[in-house]
Parts: structure tokens; sequence; C-alpha cells
């Protein structure tokens, strides 16, 4: 039986990227968050914290994108994106996980306090949250440029396939592109700049990003150019 994947498009595309990558026909369930689908009683039988994403595989039931993640790489096998080898996957995949909650995932934070400015819902919580965005920013490719030097400026820890780890961080980063905030990036962070002209090459790349554009443009989060 084909898992049940409860999500959103804009929120964020990895996980539905990974199957589509994989030619894996998941069970996609839209959860309509700005409606605030995630605190019915419903869906809430489902998660209790009421957030997304979350994977039914019968009665088994697994919240946390990078959890369900590796099990749909684990389960199906998909050993070029989660490697057999476990100092392999300790080193490529789950040192970057540990990582990403303190760092890359600042890039939602961004586009959560961004948008609230746009929308009259600032406050000085939010306001100080923007203040210190070039820091955020400085703090999160600084580190990806250093593990891309290691690998040759290819792809995060790894030199020759993309991996979850990689996944994950462009759905992250992406968004603070769209926003364009990533200005002269080819001089500050060059590594980081090849990374992602070569993550956008990926299959399905534009499908699974152009519902986030969408909802960006709607909220006048996008520039003109883009």
């Amino acid at each position: 039986m084909t898992e049940q994947l409860y999500a959103h498009p804009v929120s964020q595309p990895a996980l539905h990227w990974l199957c589509k990558l994989n030619d894996y026909a998941i069970e996609y369930k839209f959860v309509n968050v700005v409606k605030g689908e995630t605190h019915t009683e419903e869906f809430k039988e489902i998660n209790p914290m009421g957030k997304i994403p979350v994977l039914k595989d019968g009665l088994f039931v697994l919240t946390e994108s990078h959890a369900i993640m590796i099990y749909l790489a684990e389960k199906h096998s998909w050993t070029a994106w989660y490697p057999s080898d476990p100092q392999i996957r300790a080193r490529q995949i789950h040192e970057y996980m540990n990582w990403h909650h303190h760092y890359a995932r600042r890039s939602s934070e961004l586009f959560v306090n961004t948008l609230k400015s746009k929308i009259g819902q600032s406050s000085p919580a939010v306001e100080a949250v923007l203040k210190r965005k070039d820091r955020t920013l400085r703090d999160i490719f600084q580190m990806m440029e250093h593990w891309l030097r290691q690998s040759n400026g290819m792809y995060l820890l790894t030199s020759s396939h993309p991996s979850l780890a990689d996944l994950s961080c462009y759905s992250e980063v992406a968004q603070l592109e769209a926003m364009g905030l990533l200005k002269d990036l080819d001089l500050t962070f060059p590594r980081v700049a090849v990374w992602l002209k070569r993550m956008k090459q990926l299959p399905h790349h534009d499908e699974q990003f152009a519902a986030m554009l969408k909802f960006f443009r709607k909220f006048d989060l996008v520039p003109a150019k883009l």
C-alpha cells in the first residue's frame, strides 16, 4: 500500500521532490495550513502537535521532515540519496540534519517574519529577526561554503551525487533566493552559488517549487524580475 504524505507545497517541497526524483507516486494529501486545517480535530488525530508534514504507512504514523525522508529512503532502498554505509550516512546526512535546525532552518524564520511585516503583523520580535538578517545569512552560508569546499564544490558533504541533505537544505535556501536576499552570492560565497545552480538542474525542480513562488508572489515577497 502506498504511503500517504500530509503536507503543503510551500512547507517544504523536499519530501515530495524526493519521491518524484525516485519515480515514486506517493499519495499526496494537501493540507491547507493558511485555513488552519492542521488545527482541526480530524488532523490532530493524525498528529496531536498540529504540524506538517506527516506520513501514514498503514497504521504507522511518522512526523518531522527528516525522519520521513530517512524512513522512505530506507524502506525503498534509495541508496543514491541515503547511502547504506553507516559512516557515510553519519558524515554526509545525519551531521547535516542536526546542523540544519539551528542554521538552514532559520531561512524559514526570515520568510515567516518578512511575511508578517508585509501583512501588517510586525512586532518588536519580528523586527529583531529582520534586523539580524545579514548575520543569519552569513552563519548559514559560511558553513555551506566550507562543506562545498571539502566536496570540491559539487554537493553538500559529497562530490558525486546529491543526498537527502542537499534536498533539505535547498528547500530552505530557495526561499531566500525567491525573496531576493542572495545578491552578490557569486562574490561572497561562490561555491554556494554554483551549488544552487546545480540543484536547479535536477529533474522536477520547477514543478516542485512553482507553488512556493506563486505563494510568495501573492504576498509581494518576490522581486519583480523573478
